[in-house]
């Protein structure tokens, strides 16, 4: 545990912090600055955003995401559909051996 920040029992120097205060027009000025610059940037990025380039670049990536969900399902299915037949293949040689052995 610290007890002391100063060496050989001399007391730690402590910078005295300057405390200022701004007038209510100097406030109000660095505020509306603040909410200013914010504002700008808010507009800048949906004016970006609704631009003709965004909107296509968006619209081509949905579409080349649902090409490829679709070619996903499609392949998924032709899968499912391989095994089940590959299944109802096994069942009916399953059941000519059973009738051959009897």
């Amino acid at each position: 545990m610290i007890t002391s920040l100063g060496e050989d029992g001399e007391p730690a120097e402590v910078e005295q912090v300057v405390q200022r205060t701004l007038t209510a027009p100097a406030f109000a000025d660095a505020v509306f600055r603040e909410t200013v610059v914010h504002g700008a940037a808010l507009v800048h990025g949906v004016r970006r955003a609704l631009s003709p380039e965004v909107r296509f670049k968006i619209r081509y990536e949905m579409h080349r995401e649902v090409k490829r969900a679709r070619k996903d399902r499609k392949s998924e299915m032709r899968e499912a559909l391989r095994e089940y037949r590959a299944r109802q293949r096994a069942a009916i040689d399953e059941d000519v051996r059973m009738e051959d052995s009897l």
